[in-house]
């Protein structure tokens, strides 16, 4: 009977990039037609509608790209033992997973270690608690590099990226001019990809 029938839910928080687990039934509705599952940092949530007793449909805001994605499924399908994956069609990644709760965290487990697998086969050490930050932001500096969009003061173009716990360092390898580009959480992420040009100059260590 699917009234009593729960699945654990879990998403990326689009704020603070944690994942965050909630068990949802039924009862969750309780004679309403939409509910909403927060985070714990309390500046997201997902919201689920439900649509002529045959339907759910489910809005999340996305980690990845700040777009607010919708899923459907059936009743059937959403209340099955199947696990169902939540992927930004942007950026072709895993932001949520639904399913009974061994399933769920044994995903998210493999989506966390492939992720890492990544990083080790870039060469670079496991670096903060969002993996996805470094990931996104690695590449949107290599994007800027090969548009020649990052510059030194002493004229060099020649800029080396080392790729640190939390921060990316950006070193100008004419004069040794430094950058940090913190890759604590989505807010860094976003700030980093508002950025159409990066100027290496002295005394200015940290891009804010």
């Amino acid at each position: 009977m699917m009234l009593g029938k729960e699945q654990t839910i879990v998403f990326q928080c689009a704020a603070c990039g944690r994942f965050c687990f909630n068990d949802f039934s039924l009862f969750n509705f309780s004679g309403k037609k939409e509910e909403y599952l927060g985070c714990k940092c309390g500046k997201t949530s997902i919201r689920i509608i439900f649509k002529d007793r045959k339907k759910i449909s489910i809005l999340v805001p996305c980690f990845l790209c700040s777009e607010i994605h919708t899923f459907g499924f059936s009743m059937d399908n959403f209340f099955s033992d199947s696990l169902k994956t939540l992927q930004c069609p942007k950026k072709n990644m895993k932001i949520g997973f639904i399913g009974k709760d061994e399933s769920v965290r044994d995903a998210l487990d493999h989506h966390e270690d492939l992720l890492k697998s990544i990083l080790e086969e870039m060469g670079i050490p496991e670096l903060c608690k969002n993996i996805e930050v470094s990931i996104e932001s690695i590449n949107y500096i290599h994007d800027l590099a090969e548009l020649g969009k990052i510059h030194c003061e002493c004229g060099n173009n020649n800029v080396e990226m080392d790729v640190l716990t939390n921060v990316i360092k950006l070193r100008c390898k004419l004069c040794g001019n430094e950058m940090s580009l913190l890759t604590r959480n989505n807010e860094d992420l976003k700030f980093i990809q508002a950025q159409t040009i990066i100027y290496l100059k002295k005394g200015r260590t940290i891009l804010l």
